[in-house]
C-alpha cells in the first residue's frame, strides 16, 4: 500500500463520517433550505 492508497482511504473515511453526521442532523430536523445558487456557491472550495 502506497501513500496515495492511504490518502484515498482517509478521504473515503472522512466523507463517510461527514455524511453520517449530516444524516443524523437531518433526522433530528436540523437542516437548512437554500436556493440552487446558494447551494452551488457553498460547494465551491476557497
Amino acid at each position: 500500500m502506497n501513500d496515495k492508497d492511504i490518502y484515498n482511504i482517509i478521504e473515503k473515511y472522512l466523507f463517510a463520517h461527514r455524511t453520517e453526521e449530516a444524516w443524523k442532523e437531518y433526522d433530528k430536523g436540523n437542516f437548512k433550505s437554500m436556493s440552487t445558487e446558494e447551494f452551488l456557491a457553498e460547494l465551491k472550495i476557497p
